[in-house]
């Protein structure tokens, strides 16, 4: 533009001839002066315009260079909030604000240690945990075992209580047939004094089967039978030979 612009001024001046005799003291003539004139105002014009063209560069570049220093400035504060948090940058808590949002006033680093320091806890209470778990698994196999041993010991004592009282039983049978047996035959033992045992006897007389044949047996301080009392009374030999083949057998 300013050698377009320069160049019709050069052409404008050119097309004067030198036959214009008006002349300025100078020596110009009137016609060139008027359109030294009318070139002095355009470029005039046009200096002005480039000045307030250049006054409006300057005006923008010095807002894209405010612009970019805001940004650059945000930038390097999310940089540093983003280094705080990640435990890089240490920074005093009057100058976080604005580096971290509500609630977040901690780092990263901060945080997985609390996050390892809890996680080392709950693998401890897990391990107290399986530890008291095996020891009560442990408790109950003792238990168990000593449950079996004292329901084998449970079933054995029930067996020889069966036994017990199935022998009760057949003794009490076998006693009561005895005594049974013994009544019909006119056999009656009777309790005495002490160890002594009267026995009585019946049916022995055909004449009166209900006379008693009695005699009294005791037990002396030499663990021998004797023979205190015998109604109808008998041979004392006869007695003696009798209690020696007691005692003897």
């Amino acid at each position: 533009n300013d050698g377009d612009h320069s160049h019709d001024i050069y052409k404008n001046t050119s097309t004067f001839s030198s036959e214009n005799v008006d002349r300025s003291p100078l020596g110009f003539s009137n016609d060139l002066r008027l359109h030294l004139q009318s070139s002095r105002m355009e470029l005039d014009k046009f200096i002005e315009a480039q000045k307030e063209l250049s006054d409006k560069c300057n005006s923008l570049q010095d807002q894209i260079v405010q612009n970019e220093r805001c940004e650059i400035k945000n930038k390097l504060k999310d940089l540093r909030g983003i280094q705080y948090k990640r435990g890089h940058l240490d920074i005093p808590s009057s100058d976080r604000y604005g580096l971290v949002n509500d609630g977040e006033d901690s780092n990263l680093v901060e945080k997985a240690v609390r996050l390892k320091e809890k996680e080392v806890q709950i693998e401890k209470e897990i391990a107290n945990l399986n530890l008291e778990h095996s020891e009560k698994q442990r408790q109950l196999e003792e238990i168990s075992k000593v449950e079996q041993v004292e329901r084998h010991k449970a079933d054995q004592v029930r067996k020889s209580k069966e036994r017990v009282e199935e022998a009760k039983k057949t003794s009490v049978d076998d006693l009561t047939y005895a005594v049974l047996k013994y009544k019909m035959l006119g056999i009656d033992f009777v309790k005495g004094v002490g160890s002594a045992l009267r026995c009585n006897f019946t049916h022995l007389d055909p004449v009166d089967p209900n006379r008693i044949f009695t005699f009294l047996l005791n037990v002396n301080d030499d663990d021998l039978y004797e023979i205190n009392e015998c109604n109808p009374e008998l041979n004392a030999g006869t007695i003696l030979t009798l209690l020696d083949e007691l005692n003897t057998t």
